[in-house]
């Protein structure tokens, strides 16, 4: 059964002066936005005259319960949830699968987010994961993670070890490039006393 799209904003739409075009939800291209929302069909799939569901998501009309798909709204504030294991990369929240978006009188003020898959990271007792978010520096990393993040990882001592230093871990696209392990146990370090004798 086919989703059904809400049709949000009105005819004639006011193009906003910060995005010059919109790209077509199945990504075949880009239309100018003065033709969004103008009762013309200019995308194959329609993407200009009906916000259609992300993939991998969905989306609630948060200031309106009754809201249901072909309606028209002068204003609207949509919240955009992605699936488990997809999130959107926002650099204002970088671990979120939700963000809010809002149309004022035809106007889109922020493109439909678009839910990318993240990478998965199960905790592990022998290992710290530090994720390296830009702008802010070293913060733990959450399960899902974003493509494109570093992580530092750490083992958890004294309890754990590695031999080896640990390599930094890369999301891509859902998949990380290796998952760091530490040992169990602990590494004995001996200092060698040095004595100095003095003479005056």
């Amino acid at each position: 059964m086919p989703v059904q799209a809400l049709s949000l904003g009105k005819p004639q739409a006011r193009p906003n002066p910060y995005f010059s075009q919109l790209r077509c939800q199945n990504g075949t291209g880009c239309i100018g936005m003065e033709h969004l929302c103008d009762g013309i069909r200019h995308c194959p799939d329609s993407s200009d005259e009906a916000f259609s569901y992300p993939n991998h998501g969905t989306y609630k009309v948060l200031n309106n319960s009754q809201a249901r798909p072909g309606q028209s709204f002068d204003a609207v504030i949509l919240t955009v949830h992605c699936k488990l294991g997809y999130g959107i990369v926002n650099k204002y929240r970088p671990n979120s699968n939700s963000t809010e978006i809002y149309c004022v009188n035809g106007i889109w003020y922020q493109n439909m987010p678009q839910c990318v898959r993240f990478c998965k990271l199960d905790p592990e007792p022998s290992v710290l994961y530090m994720c390296h978010v830009p702008g802010i520096g070293l913060n733990v990393c959450g399960n899902y993670v974003p493509p494109g993040t570093l992580v530092s990882p750490m083992c958890n001592s004294p309890s754990y070890y590695s031999s080896e230093s640990l390599q930094k871990m890369k999301c891509a696209i859902g998949f990380w490039n290796y998952v760091a392990k530490c040992k169990a146990g602990t590494v004995e370090i001996t200092y060698h006393r040095l004595q100095w004798d003095v003479r005056s």
